[in-house]
């Protein structure tokens, strides 16, 4: 469940373990407000379907490359917002042992892809990323 509010959207994928947000920062243009939202839509989906060892749900956290004071810096998030970079959007990932999985270009490409082979009507992703 999301509730869009303006730019910024609640996203209530597990709201008594959610403890953190990302930080937030202005002017970038590289994914349009209408692309970051269905993006975190689209990931609070994947999110949901985490699983531990015994087989109960849970929320995986997302890590992201940031700058605090201007330094480049690692942190974690559960939910992004509109409001974080697409920097920083595009480089969330989930962290499982030594592997990443960067969710956010991987469904930026996927939406990229329906658009361009099935006739998706979406605006905005002209284009695929790299990793």
């Amino acid at each position: 469940m999301y509730h869009i509010h303006g730019l910024f959207i609640v996203i209530d994928r597990h709201p008594d373990s959610i403890t953190s947000l990302c930080s937030v920062k202005e002017n970038d243009e590289t994914l349009t407000s209408e692309e970051k939202a269905l993006l975190i839509e689209l990931e609070n989906i994947v999110g949901q379907m985490f699983f531990n060892y015994r087989g109960d749900q849970m929320a995986y956290p997302l890590k992201y490359d940031t700058a605090v004071n201007g330094i480049e810096t690692t942190a974690k998030c559960m939910v992004m917002k509109v409001e974080n970079t697409s920097d920083e959007i595009l480089s969330a990932r989930y962290v499982v042992g030594a592997n990443h999985i960067r969710i956010y270009k991987a469904l930026y490409n996927v939406v990229q892809n329906l658009k361009e082979r099935h006739g998706l009507n979406v605006p905005g992703f002209p284009g695929h990323f790299r990793s």
